[in-house]
């Protein structure tokens, strides 16, 4: 079988590649191509090479982020017990790990979650000093993750299981290529779904992200 294909996507593919290809054991395991999808990225022929094949093998992207989910909870990185009890917490993610790129050292943001999903949706640093980016810059211009898969023709939403009125969430997702944004104010199957004082049950979420 072929090695497991990792697409680089967005302005800095090329950028991400050269960092990766140090790294020569990933190397090894994954065959790595950049492609073309953002608006300042270099042009060249590999480049929308690489676009046109990625398209023709387009799927489905979810990106799932799990908040408050320290690593020695989660079963598939590493041995989980509860009391004396070893716990499988996240089985289908064992399941498909021989398929999964699991980074295990990387750089984390503070003090909220707001800052952390600006980076993941930006691929930029948040400001110094800890501020929160939606009281510091909500509309920071950046070419969002969510534009650009908008851009490649790709329906797009953003289904939260809390309140995108905490750390004002809505005015940073606000224009950034959304087609759909739902929350726990919104999504259907809510008044029936246990409440929290940060949300609801997620299960709501995962139906909602399934409808869609």
């Amino acid at each position: 079988a072929s090695d497991p294909v990792i697409y680089y996507f967005g302005d800095l593919a090329d950028k991400a590649l050269s960092g990766v290809s140090r790294h020569s054991d990933l190397s090894r395991r994954y065959d790595i191509r950049p492609i073309y999808g953002g608006r300042s990225a270099v042009p060249t022929s590999e480049l929308f090479e690489n676009l046109d094949e990625w398209k023709k093998t387009k799927k489905n992207v979810l990106l799932f982020v799990l908040e408050s989910s320290p690593v020695h909870q989660i079963s598939f990185m590493r041995p989980v017990k509860v009391g004396k009890e070893q716990r499988d917490t996240t089985p289908e993610m064992r399941r498909m790990r021989k398929n999964m790129l699991t980074l295990e050292h990387h750089y984390s943001v503070h003090p909220t979650s707001m800052n952390a999903l600006f980076s993941i949706g930006c691929s930029l640093y948040p400001y110094p000093g800890g501020g929160i980016i939606t009281k510091i810059n909500p509309q920071i211009p950046c070419h969002s993750i969510s534009e650009l898969f908008d851009d490649a023709g790709y329906k797009t939403a953003l289904f939260h299981a809390g309140s995108f009125s905490f750390w004002a969430k809505r005015k940073f997702y606000d224009n950034r290529g959304f087609d759909k944004m739902m929350d726990a104010t919104s999504m259907p199957g809510r008044q029936d779904a246990e409440q929290f004082k940060w949300g609801i049950e997620e299960t709501v979420g995962a139906r909602a992200v399934v409808d869609f």
